[in-house]
């Protein structure tokens, strides 16, 4: 429905609600700019877990970086590039899929945000004009002693949105997450993979 409407790139909204605490946690952390409750627009980016593309698009791009190990952060560079293009990247929650990640424990989720830290750090150096990142957000140290109040920042802004109230639950571990994210980045600075 969106691309009959002119819109080349197309994402779609993200049901967080799962019967797994920590699954559903993990959503709210991840995908808090693209729930169901955000209103549709232009976006800096998009996930690519629900994603429509027009194929000219692509072939003006390019597929994603297939460098990045793992499913993290090559779908916000690749979605990047595109906007860099001059495509507009479009939102439209009313395009709704219910991602059931398998992350049952606290230890899935470590897993996750680590991964994904490190490599979404590649991102932010690539784009790092268009992130406006503090010249610190490059130094793996820095990173680590200010992971807590990073976190706390980033939480703060996903909970002062009244349509995440009933996700307090989570409010925990959606910090937990943003800290855990700090330090992948400053694994990913300190091996170079976010120079690459």
């Amino acid at each position: 429905r969106g691309q009959q409407h002119g819109h080349l790139v197309l994402g779609g909204g993200i049901q967080i609600e799962d019967s797994n605490f920590w699954a559903q946690s993990d959503n709210v952390s991840m995908f808090h700019e693209f729930a169901i409750s955000q209103p549709a627009g232009a976006r800096f980016l998009l996930p690519t877990l629900n994603l429509s593309v027009r194929r000219d698009v692509w072939e003006q791009v390019g597929g994603m970086d297939e460098s990045f190990p793992g499913a993290a952060g090559e779908d916000s560079d690749w979605t990047i590039r595109m906007r860099q293009a001059g495509v507009p990247l479009y939102f439209d929650p009313s395009a709704m899929v219910r991602h059931a990640p398998a992350r049952t424990t606290w230890a899935d989720l470590v897993k996750h945000w680590r991964q994904s830290g490190h490599n979404n750090i590649r991102v932010r150096v690539r784009h790092a004009a268009e992130y406006n990142s503090p010249n610190f957000a490059q130094n793996p140290g820095w990173l680590r002693l200010l992971a807590p109040l990073i976190a706390l920042q980033v939480t703060a802004k996903i909970y002062k949105q009244r349509s995440f109230w009933r996700y307090w639950a989570s409010l925990p571990v959606v910090w937990a997450t943003k800290v855990v994210y700090c330090w992948g980045a400053a694994e990913g600075i300190e091996n170079g993979f976010a120079f690459g």
